[in-house]
């Protein structure tokens, strides 16, 4: 699995995906302008940052294997959830799960987004992946132990409590 490095300057941001063993499989760099509203003055428009950012990740995930999928688009998924655009964080999970099912966090976070899209028994089966990849996954386990209640399971929400 790659990883992805973001590098976040005052002239611009450039993004590399590394190997396990070190080596840059890919990288990408932008620039944006300073403004400079008053003398002695710098200014950022974050917009244009946000801009150059999302374009040095995508650029990076597309040149890498897509079947070595870079851990740090998990965190690209976070981005969208905090921009409330769950859908496009949703596709960003897929695409994590489909390369490595074994992320419990990963399947976790879906499974959250398919309960608020109501699609409880999609949430359930996130919630059991995320589990079977790490049996002590604290929110998974709460998630399941919920999901239990609602169906008023006591004894199915309990075996989560141990």
């Amino acid at each position: 699995m790659s990883l992805l490095g973001i590098d976040v300057g005052t002239t611009g941001c450039k993004a590399a995906a590394f190997s396990g063993d070190g080596r840059c499989v890919a990288w990408a760099y932008r620039e944006y302008g300073t403004l400079r509203p008053r003398p002695g003055w710098a200014e950022l428009d974050s917009r244009e940052v946000w801009r150059a950012i999302r374009e040095v990740i995508a650029d990076v995930a597309n040149r890498t294997n897509p079947t070595d999928p870079i851990a740090a688009l998990n965190r690209v998924a976070a981005i969208y959830l905090k921009r409330n655009e769950k859908r496009t964080a949703l596709e960003y999970l897929a695409r994590s799960i489909a390369a490595d099912p074994r992320q419990a966090d990963v399947q976790n976070t879906t499974g959250e987004l398919m309960e608020f899209f109501a699609d409880p028994h999609a949430a359930f089966r996130h919630y059991v992946a995320a589990i079977g990849a790490d049996p002590s996954h604290l929110h998974a386990r709460i998630n399941l132990v919920r999901y239990y209640a609602a169906l008023h399971d006591s004894a199915k929400a309990s075996e989560h409590f141990e």
